[in-house]
């Protein structure tokens, strides 16, 4: 297994893993993804196997409590010390074997060196649970996430037990 940068070769097979992952509703598609990628490529990773992506992870800079209009290209870039990660996906064959962990892991590496003291997302699909375990918490604030589906949570993890986030 190898974590690198996704490059521009590797969107035909993410787009397939995109549409495997997601609900027709939840899938954004080629430009919308592309939007969030030209804009951190240093924290958008590709995981392969044997020459073949098996999973991604798209992740940009945005204002601590609030996250991308799903559907909707990024038109700027935000100066934040709050990393969004915005997919994380696994080929449905490869899951259950601590790849989204390892992937995520990397992620939360780069970020830290990136300078970044937080990560957010929006749990999706009923992986809130999933993501406590890694050390995220559920906002008590209200946050409209319904367009990201039924029982969608806003949460976040403070990297290096840092507490001002922008």
């Amino acid at each position: 297994m190898n974590i690198r940068q996704i490059t521009e070769f590797d969107w035909p097979a993410l787009l397939e893993l995109e549409g495997q992952a997601y609900s027709e509703s939840l899938v954004e598609g080629e430009a919308v993804l592309h939007s969030k990628f030209n804009l951190s490529r240093q924290t958008c990773l590709a995981l392969e196997n044997e020459s073949k992506l098996i999973g991604y992870v798209l992740a940009l800079a945005y204002p601590h409590l609030h996250f991308p209009v799903l559907g909707m290209a990024e038109q700027r870039s935000y100066q934040s010390t709050n990393l969004h990660l915005h997919d994380l996906v696994i080929d449905s064959t490869h899951r259950g074997g601590g790849l989204a962990k390892n992937l995520f892991q990397q992620l939360k590496h780069s970020a830290a060196e990136l300078g970044y003291v937080q990560i957010s997302l929006v749990a999706v699909n009923g992986l809130s649970l999933f993501w406590q375990g890694l050390g995220f918490v559920e906002s008590d604030k209200f946050l409209d996430t319904t367009a990201y589906g039924e029982h969608a949570q806003y949460m976040s993890l403070l990297l290096n037990n840092i507490k001002e986030v922008n």
